[in-house]
């Protein structure tokens, strides 16, 4: 028996490839893309979900969480760690560490801010760091009274102390507190993080003003995450009274992931990928299908002299696999490229995280576009041998009907529905990310600078460093608050009292930001109705107030005036019971939920009088970037305690994720470019072949008096009942595909009814004008022509 595929056919095959070079670039161009997109999805993946801790052991790190019904997972607290500390037999340590920003301060008195690691310093005896200059930090370091201290960084030890020798032992001055210098790690060292300096946690207290703590444990060889559950499990206790009848639990995750929400987002991406490259097959598949039945002709010649239906299918199948497999070389080598770009885009990636294809991964995608090859160059050839070829030389086309094109018709439908899916997955994706990064209105351009004061804040603190403010030259106001605009505080439960005490209250939801004297006005919230918080409102004893915007007076009240009517903001957060807040004004819109302006809607309550971080606003008249150092010194002078951070001009806050949004933007959009670009070129080509198989039946029913309009329902009624068809399937798939995606980052919009509209017209004014040339090609037929066509 014959080798079914020889490298006679391959040659052949080649050389029809270069005989139809716009449709094999089509193909190549399309699998290279798919290829591409599904190896960074696949490695974004792993790298997220799949990592772990680069070093011997780096696998035995687990972080601990803890757990109730009532709340997700939240750090350990003192209570919590030191009782499995002291008790534990599955971990051979557990320490603490958490990033935090401090403020190194200069002989000349400026000062330059410091990323920091927070580390338990018993925790470096179980870590490969071997330090360039003298040692790394002790487990006496972390007593209380222990001389503070510090490690640094070997990129900060260059470029900030001139790689001096001596540096060892010299003091330096952090956020105020005098610290010696007593070693210098390699960059190559990251952990917990990336940060320029190591300074100790206090064993005891775990105090060292980091923005968060993780603690985590180190698994005895041969345990599990699984055991260290089981030991953990003699950890619970019920949880605080206000949530009577539940219990926290204390968990062990992989140090590197295993979070829901990851997951999620993870595993949304993946089949976003997994959906762009099914609509790639069904586009190949329908291409191929076209142009192999244009072929049938040189196929039956081929079967009449000889060749067998394997030869045939053989040769079929060569032509996409050699397509298949230069797409699988290009859409390595683009993602490759693709990769280093987005790296060098994204900030504050860990360490652990490599964004290099792994084997694993190139192996699954190739198999995959292997898979795709097989499915769009064996089916096609399948379906067209199984036909008498001999026949066809001289049989009469069959109409593009779902029964008489069989399986094609069907890849058809596929096709559409997932291009309409996509498209409308895209299409909101992009108007939400776009409005994400509108401008907000009411906000003043140019003119606030903002920075995050992280420590604790008491009031007294706060209004120290407030006054100061002001007082500079050019200040005009200024404020702080829990939040800035497009930061979107979490919506809570919340209670509208009824106006006439009888009636049922409005339960609801809403976001709180709870702010200072003067943070309204200075933001842009002059009040449009009412008033805003004045001194008087944060004495002790002060009747409880609130200030709400114009969005949520439209929602809850109908547009009509809120003064004098109460809320009740029903916080999970708090042990005190809810207070009744009397509603003093109405502001406008200042961002509270961008991306999605249905749900603007939010509140604001005055300031605590002791907060752990807050974020300060400041209006001037002049350039307000002349403010940023006077404010750090403010600060420094007040509380050296306190670090300032994260530094910008107020249109510029909550935009942190700008880079990966307009990324993710393109994308989506590219995905949905090229899925209508692929459905209009294989409806093109489908349409091509309708008109081609049915030359001698549109030839004779023009010879008989047939009318344009009666030929133009003929070649093309079967294909759009195809389409419609797939667009019935495929709009309610992509209007939920947009909703799901709102578990990404953003709220999304609602779809509504605009979106699939949009969708649907552009795919069939699209389709329209593919159809057109093969149409106008088919009413331009002359019947004798038509006739002499077998």
């Amino acid at each position: 028996m014959s080798r079914w595929i020889t490298a006679t056919e391959i040659r052949l095959a080649l050389r029809l490839i270069a005989k139809q070079p716009v449709l094999s670039v089509t193909i190549v161009v399309a699998l290279a893309t798919g290829v591409c997109l599904a190896t960074i999805g696949f490695t974004l993946r792993e790298a997220v979900l799949n990592s772990s801790l680069p070093f011997t052991n780096g696998d035995r790190f687990v972080r601990l969480v803890m757990h109730s019904d009532a709340e997700d997972n939240v750090e350990v607290d003192l209570d919590g760690y030191h009782a499995i500390r002291d008790t534990s037999k599955t971990f051979v340590h557990l320490g603490a560490e958490g990033g935090g920003e401090f403020a190194l301060e200069n002989p000349d008195g400026t000062v330059e801010p410091m990323s920091v690691g927070l580390i338990t310093p018993r925790s470096f005896q179980f870590l490969p760091a071997v330090p360039m200059l003298g040692r790394v930090l002790t487990a006496a370091d972390g007593e209380s009274g222990a001389e503070p201290v510090v490690v640094l960084r070997e990129s900060v030890w260059r470029r900030r102390f001139g790689a001096s020798p001596s540096i060892v032992g010299q003091s330096i001055q952090l956020s105020g507190l005098t610290r010696t210098v007593v070693g210098v790690l390699p960059d190559t060292f990251k952990f917990p993080a990336g940060g320029d300096i190591w300074v100790p946690l206090d064993e005891a207290t775990l105090a060292g003003r980091a923005s968060s703590l993780t603690v985590f444990g180190i698994l005895r060889d041969g345990l599990t995450i699984e055991g260290a559950d089981a030991e953990l499990s003699a950890h619970s206790r019920p949880e605080r009274p206000r949530r009577p009848g539940t219990a926290i639990s204390v968990l062990a995750l992989p140090f590197t992931g295993d979070d829901d929400l990851i997951n999620t987002v993870m595993s949304g991406l993946v089949a976003v990928l997994v959906l762009a490259l099914m609509v790639v097959a069904s586009n190949i598949a329908s291409l191929v299908f076209a142009r192999t039945w244009s072929r049938s002709s040189e196929l039956a010649v081929r079967t009449a002299i000889g060749a067998g239906r394997s030869r045939v299918v053989g040769q079929l199948f060569a032509e996409v696999a050699i397509l298949c497999a230069i797409a699988s070389v290009m859409g390595l080598a683009l993602a490759q490229v693709s990769l280093r770009f987005l790296v060098g885009m994204m900030t504050d990636i860990p360490f652990w995280m490599t964004f290099e294809p792994t084997l694993r991964t190139m192996a699954f995608v190739v198999a995959l576009s292997f898979v795709i090859s097989v499915v769009s160059g064996l089916v096609p050839a399948l379906q067209v041998t199984r036909a008498n070829l001999i026949g066809a030389l001289h049989a009469q086309g069959r109409g593009l009907t779902p029964t008489g094109f069989g399986s094609v018709g069907r890849v058809l439908v596929i096709e559409v529905a997932l291009s309409v899916a996509l498209l409308n997955g895209a299409l909101v994706m992009a108007r939400a990310y776009a409005s994400y990064l509108d401008d907000i209105p009411a906000l003043p351009k140019g003119e606030v600078l903002t920075a995050r004061l992280s420590g604790d804040q008491s009031k007294d603190v706060r209004d120290r460093v407030l006054a100061a403010i002001r007082a500079l030259p050019a200040v005009v106001s200024a404020g702080a608050a829990s939040h800035l605009p497009r930061q979107q505080p979490i919506a809570g439960p919340m209670e509208i009292e009824s106006i006439d005490g009888r009636s049922p209250s409005l339960i609801g939801r809403a976001p709180a930001l709870t702010a200072s004297e003067g943070f309204l006005e200075t933001i842009g919230g002059r009040p449009l109705t009412g008033r805003v918080f004045t001194a008087n409102d944060y004495l002790a004893g002060a009747a409880p107030v609130v200030v709400v915007n114009q969005p949520f007076v439209d929602s809850w009240f109908g547009g009509g005036s809120p003064l004098g009517r109460r809320i009740k903001l029903l916080s999970a957060d708090s042990n005190e019971p809810a207070k009744w807040r009397e509603i003093i004004g109405v502001v406008p819109d200042l961002g509270f939920s961008p991306g999605d302006r249905t749900n603007a809607e939010g509140v604001y309550i005055p300031l605590p009088d002791q907060t752990e971080s807050l974020f300060v606003a400041i209006r001037s008249a002049s350039n307000p970037g002349t403010t940023a150092g006077p404010l750090r010194k403010i600060v420094a002078e007040i509380n050296p305690k306190t670090d300032v951070r994260s530094i910008r001009l107020l249109e510029d806050a909550g935009r942190e994720q700008t880079s990966f949004l307009t990324g993710m933007t393109s994308a989506m959009t590219a995905l949905g470019m090229m899925a209508l670009l692929m459905s209009v070129v294989s409806i093109y080509a489908l349409l091509s072949f309708v008109v081609t198989r049915r030359t001698r039946e549109i030839g004779i029913r023009v010879a008989l008096g047939a009318r344009s309009s009666q030929v133009l329902a003929t070649v093309a009624g079967s294909t759009f009942a195809l389409m419609g068809l797939g667009a019935a399937i495929g709009t309610p798939i992509g209007v939920y595909l947009a909703g799901f995606q709102s578990v990404i980052l953003v709220s999304m919009p609602d779809a509504g009814v605009m979106t699939p509209a949009i969708v649907l017209g552009t795919l069939a004014a699209s389709s329209i004008a593919a159809a057109w040339l093969p149409t106008r090609r088919a009413l331009g037929i002359r019947p004798a022509e038509a006739l002499n066509s077998d």
